[in-house]
Parts: structure tokens; C-alpha cells; sequence
């Protein structure tokens, strides 16, 4: 009897300890399954530290900071597979024939007479198969020779850009000589601004600007027209003017020795429309920007006086001529300020200390400091100021111009003072509350007014 109870109690126990160890081997299956993420075809988030299996798509959820997985689609797949198909053909080379062996370095390569013509028999019965292809082919596409016999009797005559230059001139010169035997109709004037406009075009490649100067067009086409009874005859060929030289120092020198600048002048004083005006301009500062010796006759001949008058009139197109003048007189301005530093860091035995010198002797020579005080071109700036400083864009120009003559200026300046402070509180609102880059307008209207006071507490 005694047995018999010992054997039931170790069957209790026996069993006991196998439904434990049935629950914690499920446990650990289960703690297992929760450590391996489970991809379906949508998107899951992924804890941290979780694995994954390889080949999912994987992204980080932009909006929630989670990474997040999936299974590929089957487009993903096969461009998965083509791609590891690539990387395996182009990493591993195709491996030799097993009775390859590589003919030694100083071993020639011979060939058996037979093994050739074998070869070349089998070439023949390749390309033989392939006779369909060929015979579509001819039919689709013509050959080279019986192209070469085409275009021959079409017989296309090519020229240059010079040679149509050169033919664009004669055919001009044609209309003025019809001009000057009477009457111009509509036609005629739509024809010299096409052809003008033509050549305007050619002449931006520099030497092609330089061929039309040489073809004296600067007398024979660019001064008639600017006499025509068509304003838009006037505007092309200031603009054909410009074009050619602008940033070419041949073409700007042979049109000052052409006396461009007394006729530009007078197209800024006397025409009666304004697009020509800002035309005249245009050429004007093409020709003189980066030239001191165009920029001393500018001046000599009363060019900034002619330019200052041009502040007189209150029109929008007056307007744009206004701001072109004082990029202009700003950008001559900053070349004087160069040619002085230029000169204060050149070194004694620099190799081009003389080209240095002499270019800061010809911009001494404009004397134009004196000339930017007695000839009003601070009054100038300020009525200017005083018409448009609501005008933000015409503020920010007129800023960088009146920044450039500060010093020169400051007294004149000085009865703008007040107007300058309101636009500097303006700036220094639009700097704290916007990113659009207004810090330089109000660096130049600090600087008005620290060179303004400054001047006040030294003539007192």
C-alpha cells in the first residue's frame, strides 16, 4: 500500500513538472516570435532593437519619427534580382576552359591554315543568316553615297556668321540709299529694324563685333540710323551699338576714335522718346565702364551734367533711366576706389606694378570727386530720395549710390538726414522680421548717417 501512494505521488510530481516546462518553453516561444518582426505587404512600425529578416523595404515615417517595414513588391524584387545578377556578371569574369593554357610572354600565337579558313567559312554562314535583317535595313535607311548624291544637286550653299555680317550690311546700306532718295515707308523702317536687330544679335561674339567695326559700321549703319524719322530704327541701333562693345576693348576703342560718345550725348539731351534714351544709355555705359580714357572724355564733355538733367522729369520711364545713371556713376565710382587700393598693395617690384600705376593715373585724372559736387549730382540723388523713399526698390539703388559718395555728399546729404532715419527704422524692422536679405540696404543707410554726424561734429 505504502508503495503504491509513493508511485502516485511521484506521477503528480513527474507531471507537474512537465506542464511547467511546457509553459516555459511556450513562453520562450512566444518571447522569441516577439523579438522577430512578422512583414506583411503593409507598412509596420519597427521597435527599437528589433530584428528584421532580410529583403524588406525599410523607411523612416517622417511625420511619426518610426522606422517602419514591409515586404518588397514584386517590381522591387525583380529590380532587386537583375541588379544582384549585374553586380555577379560584372564582379566575377567568365573563369577559362579547362584546356586553356595562356601562350607564354615570348611565345608567338600561331594558327593553323585550316582553323582560319574554318573560321572565316563560319563568319560567311553568320552573316548569311542574317540576310533578312540586312535587306530590311536598305530598304528603311539610304547609304552614304547615295545620300552625298542628293544633297549635291540640292547644292546648299553654307556661309559663316561673318559672311552673313558682311551681307547684312550691304543689304542696309541698300536701304539707306533708298532713304536718302525720298519718303521711307512703313515696310522700309520694318526692314532696317529687322536687319538691325540681325546684326545686333551677330555682334555679341567678339569677333564678330570686331569685323563690324572694321567694316567702319559704327559710321556707315549705326550713325545713319540714329538719325532715322523711326523711334524703333533709333532704339535698334543704340542697342547694336552696345552689343558690340560691351566687353570688347578693340571694338570700345575704335568707337571712341569714331566720336561715339558727343552722339550718345546728344541722343540723352535732345531725343524726344524715352525707350531711345534708355537705349543711348545702354551703349553709353558699355562703351565706358572699365575705360578710363572713354570715361575722362565722358566727363569733358559735360556727360554727367547731361545725365544729372535727366533727374528733372518725374516719369516711370524717365524713372528707369534715373536708376541706370546712378549704377553707372556707382560703378565708375568703385573703379577709382580700386585703382587706389590696387595701387596701395602692389608691391615695388611687382611685374605689373606699371599697368597699376597707370591705370591709377588715368582714373586721377577724371578728377572726379570735384566734378560729383559741382555738377549736382548729389542734389540729384537727394531729389530722387525725396520723390520715391516709399519706394523700397528705388531705395535700395539709391542707397548703394548715395553709400558711394558719402563722404563726398555729406553735406548735401545732410538735408535728406531725416528721411535717411525713417528708412533705417524701416530696414531695421524688415531685417528682425524677414529672411530676405535687407542687411546691406540698412548698412548703407547707417553709413549716411555716421558719415553725416561725424561731418556735423567736425565743423563744429
Amino acid at each position: 500500500m505504502r508503495q503504491i501512494v509513493h508511485l502516485f505521488v511521484i506521477s503528480i510530481i513527474l507531471s507537474l513538472s512537465i506542464v511547467l516546462k511546457g509553459s516555459n518553453d511556450e513562453d520562450k516561444g512566444k518571447q522569441e516570435d516577439d523579438g522577430v518582426f512578422k512583414p506583411t505587404s503593409d507598412w509596420q512600425p519597427l521597435r527599437k532593437d528589433q530584428a528584421i529578416p532580410r529583403g524588406l523595404h525599410v523607411r523612416m515615417n517622417l511625420q511619426t519619427g518610426e522606422r517602419e517595414a514591409k515586404l518588397l513588391d514584386l517590381e522591387e524584387e525583380d529590380i532587386n534580382r537583375q541588379r544582384r545578377m549585374t553586380e555577379i556578371i560584372a564582379s566575377e569574369p567568365p573563369s577559362p576552359a579547362p584546356d586553356y593554357r595562356p601562350p607564354e610572354p615570348d611565345e608567338p600565337v600561331k594558327f593553323d591554315k585550316s582553323e582560319l579558313k574554318q573560321a572565316l567559312h563560319k563568319m560567311e554562314d553568320d552573316f548569311t543568316g542574317e540576310s533578312e535583317n540586312v535587306a530590311r535595313v536598305r530598304k528603311q535607311f539610304r547609304s552614304y553615297s547615295e545620300l552625298k548624291k542628293e544633297l549635291g544637286e540640292i547644292k546648299l550653299n553654307m556661309k559663316t556668321d561673318l559672311e552673313v555680317l558682311g551681307q547684312l550690311i550691304d543689304d542696309y546700306r541698300q536701304t539707306i540709299d533708298r532713304r536718302s532718295g525720298g519718303a521711307v515707308d512703313k515696310k522700309e523702317h520694318e526692314l532696317e529694324e529687322s536687319l538691325l536687330s540681325q546684326m545686333e544679335y551677330l555682334v555679341h561674339q567678339y569677333d564678330n563685333a570686331i569685323d563690324f567695326v572694321k567694316r567702319d559700321g559704327i559710321k556707315e549703319i549705326v550713325f545713319p540710323s540714329l538719325n532715322s524719322t523711326s523711334w524703333k530704327v533709333r532704339y535698334e541701333s543704340t542697342k547694336l551699338l552696345g552689343s558690340a562693345v560691351q566687353s570688347n576693348p578693340k571694338a570700345q576703342i575704335a568707337a571712341l576714335e569714331a566720336g561715339v560718345i558727343p552722339v550718345l550725348l546728344r541722343v540723352l539731351a535732345l531725343d524726344s522718346h524715352v525707350k531711345v534714351k534708355s537705349g543711348g544709355l545702354f551703349a553709353l555705359s558699355c562703351l565706358i565702364r572699365r575705360f578710363p580714357v572713354a570715361q575722362k572724355q565722358f566727363l569733358d564733355r559735360g556727360g554727367l551734367t547731361v545725365i544729372v538733367k535727366q533727374f528733372k522729369s518725374d516719369t516711370s520711364g524717365q524713372l528707369k533711366i534715373q536708376l541706370k545713371a546712378i549704377n553707372l556713376l556707382r560703378d565708375i565710382v568703385e573703379e577709382m576706389r580700386e585703382a587706389e587700393l590696387d595701387l596701395r598693395i602692389a608691391a615695388e617690384d611687382a611685374p605689373d606694378r606699371a599697368v597699376v600705376a597707370e591705370r591709377h593715373r588715368q582714373q586721377r585724372q577724371l578728377n572726379l570727386w570735384t566734378r560729383i559736387v559741382e555738377e549736382g549730382w548729389c542734389q540729384a540723388l537727394t531729389t530722387l530720395l525725396s520723390r520715391h523713399s516709399e519706394d523700397l526698390q528705388v531705395v535700395e539703388v539709391l542707397s548703394d549710390g548715395m553709400a558711394s559718395v558719402a563722404n563726398e555728399c555729406a553735406p548735401v546729404f545732410k538735408s535728406s538726414e531725416e528721411t535717411i532715419e525713417q528708412l533705417a527704422k524701416v530696414y531695421d524692422e524688415l531685417v528682425a522680421g524677414s529672411t530676405a536679405d535687407y542687411q546691406w540696404v540698412r548698412s548703407n543707410l547707417q553709413k549716411l548717417l555716421t558719415v553725416s554726424r561725424r561731418k556735423e561734429k567736425d565743423e563744429l
